[in-house]
């Protein structure tokens, strides 16, 4: 069977086109350890079980814990790029000072500086690509470790880019044979420029029909 040729194009673009990365949240993996300064580390919570809040915005999912913190994941080389938001819960109202490190490998690769708790959240976004571990740290700033509610607020890891299929490239198709097609051949000897010859001989019916 023979397929019209732009549907045959459209197939070949739909196959060459990349799928979207698949992205996981933190909080839905398994952790290899994950410590806090006090209670334990909160999935999708704060620190005192409370929704993750930073600057007033609510995050559905996330890490919550309290410094000092350390929480360590697997990647298995599996990932391109950590995202997340972090800061100091709104739980505090104001209070607490914490800074927030990212390793890669054992590499820090990330670090906040000191956030006090009536600072605005920061946004990280860092590459992972090829890393086997990734471990999230939560430092005592520069008071004491009192009200250091630390989130990790949507952390998100983007899993590396699918490759597109390879599909091999075809030739132009060539125009068809009409008169094949419609039973008829072309007669010898008509000339273009002959109105009689073209109007007499330019068809004739094919031989078989």
């Amino acid at each position: 069977m023979h397929y019209p040729l732009f549907l045959t194009a459209a197939a070949f673009a739909l196959a060459t086109r990349p799928a979207a990365a698949a992205t996981v949240h933190c909080s839905d993996l398994t952790t290899v350890s994950a410590t806090s300064g006090w209670s334990t580390v909160q999935k999708d919570l704060s620190i005192d079980k409370k929704p993750i809040t930073l600057g007033g915005k609510v995050y559905p999912k996330g890490l919550g814990t309290h410094a000092p913190s350390e929480i360590v994941y697997n990647l298995d080389g599996k990932y391109a790029t950590f995202t997340a938001d972090v800061g100091i819960d709104d739980e505090t109202a104001g209070k607490g000072s914490v800074e927030f490190q990212v390793f890669a490998d054992d590499s820090l690769v990330y670090h906040s500086g000191v956030m006090k708790g009536n600072v605005a959240a920061k946004k990280i976004s860092i590459s992972v690509a090829g890393k086997k571990k990734l471990k999230l740290g939560v430092t005592i700033g520069t008071d004491t470790y009192d009200m250091d509610d630390a989130d990790w607020a949507a952390p998100q890891l983007a899993e590396k880019d699918p490759v597109a299929l390879s599909v091999p490239k075809t030739s132009k198709a060539s125009r068809p044979d009409r008169s094949a097609s419609v039973g008829y051949a072309a007669q010898p000897g008509a000339h273009p420029r002959n109105l009689q010859g073209r109007l007499k001989h330019i068809l004739t019916p094919a031989e078989g029909r």
